[in-house]
């Protein structure tokens, strides 16, 4: 597993904070695969602030002769006005997800 920290700062007009973090395991069972990042940002130019979430995950598990896969990946970007905490037209979220049942013998 793997955390990062990032900050921006541009002067007093712009600062972003961004938490990253990776996490893999595994066995001859079974595979957890997940990237995550979150982003909290300011603009005092512009007058807003955002959100940005973002991951990726692949789980799959081997049950007798059968695999199983579960995958997904998921968006959430929020657009702010900072005065009136208004939502900006920018905004958006999205989840795409896939699951599947497969043969876990390779040959």
């Amino acid at each position: 597993m793997t955390y990062g920290l990032n900050y921006f700062n541009e002067g007093s007009t712009y600062r972003g904070l961004r938490q990253n973090i990776l996490g893999n395991y595994s066995n001859k069972n079974s595979s957890l695969s997940y990237t995550g990042s979150y982003l909290t940002t300011n603009d005092t130019t512009l007058h807003q602030t955002t959100e940005f979430y973002r991951h990726k995950s692949i789980l799959w598990q081997r049950i007798n002769k059968f695999r199983l896969t579960y995958s997904d990946e998921f968006e959430h970007n929020l657009f702010k006005n900072d005065v009136s905490q208004a939502l900006l037209p920018r905004a958006y979220q999205f989840w795409d997800w896939e699951g599947s049942v497969s043969n876990a013998d390779s040959s």
